[in-house]
């Protein structure tokens, strides 16, 4: 695996609270592409430009890689018309240039503009990440196996390894669901009481987030799918479903600016 290239644009903002996340992307990255060349962009952000958007205006500006991802989420509300436009710009220049840009769907689950930090339950209704909403780049989100208390009897699990030295105990496809570590994970349709009075260690929103953009229309490559669960006269309106693309078993996105 080639070591990540540290790229300063600009002067050094040193170390803050999102060093851990950004580790993880680099790490990551290596781990997915290990031939790639790896550049970690590292911007100062300034009174008037957010340091994510001058990192990812440098990849574009110079033409730098072949794929860039971001793993941070802001909603499209909270974002305001103005970030929004800058963003659907710069994505659309970033594919033009054949730029694959990649942004994590986020941990809020469908309470877009809720921080899932804090919140013990969503209060400012359905909302995605604006950073991901684009019709220019992938918004990439996480799932987790749906065989909790069916992995033997469910047919998805061997009760033990095979013997051929691969050790193998998985018996094919595992059903998903998005992930979900919030009080409403065990809910289902006929059974909407799971949060009336969860244990604390439930009271959160942390979930793998998704739902539909309230700015642009529904591409054409989502045309004629019914995402499992929403019905058909839920799907006939103009908005994109989101994310557009699930890593499997994962409650991280991936990614850093790469090239190779």
């Amino acid at each position: 695996m080639n070591d990540p290239q540290v790229v300063l644009n600009g002067a050094d903002p040193g170390f803050n609270g999102e060093e851990g996340e950004a580790d993880l992307d680099v790490q990551w990255s290596g781990a997915v592409a290990p031939n790639a060349t790896i550049h970690y962009i590292n911007s100062e952000g300034t009174l008037t430009s957010d340091p994510l958007f001058l990192g990812a205006e440098y990849v574009v500006d110079n033409n730098s890689d072949d794929v860039m991802s971001l793993s941070f989420g802001v909603c499209e509300a909270g974002l305001g018309a103005t970030a929004n436009a800058f963003l659907n710009t710069l994505w659309e220049q970033a594919a033009a240039q054949g730029i694959t840009v990649t942004v994590s769907a986020g941990d809020n689950g469908s309470a877009g503009c809720d921080d899932f930090n804090r919140a013990t339950a969503a209060t400012h209704g359905l909302a995605v990440n604006g950073i991901a909403s684009t019709p220019f780049n992938i918004a990439v989100g996480g799932t987790d196996f749906d065989d909790v208390g069916t992995q033997i009897s469910g047919g998805f699990w061997s009760a033990s390894n095979s013997a051929d030295g691969k050790k193998e105990s998985a018996l094919g496809y595992i059903h998903e669901v998005p992930w979900n570590d919030s009080c409403a994970a065990t809910a289902t349709s006929s059974s909407l009481t799971t949060c009336v009075s969860p244990s604390p260690s439930l009271q959160n929103i942390v979930a793998g987030s998704g739902g539909s953009s309230i700015l642009y229309a529904k591409p054409s490559f989502q045309s004629g799918i019914t995402p499992n669960g929403i019905a058909a006269a839920d799907n006939t309106g103009i908005c994109p479903m989101f994310p557009s693309l699930l890593a499997t078993d994962t409650e991280q996105e991936l990614l850093r600016p790469m090239s190779g």
